[in-house]
């Protein structure tokens, strides 16, 4: 699989939050916020598939 890099700015609680939520699972943060968008991606075609 190939990769990119993209830039975002978010807000530096929700980084830290992040952050600490990916230490609890052995995670770098930049895997947590793929794993997220993921999952984001893959519910919304679900409920598209359930329409």
């Amino acid at each position: 699989m190939s990769a990119s890099n993209f830039t975002f700015r978010m807000p530096d609680e929700l980084r830290e939050k992040l952050e600490q939520d990916a230490k609890r699972d052995s995670r770098s943060l930049s895997n947590l916020i793929i794993k997220v968008l993921n999952d984001y991606v893959e519910n919304k075609s679900e409920d598209k598939e359930k329409r």
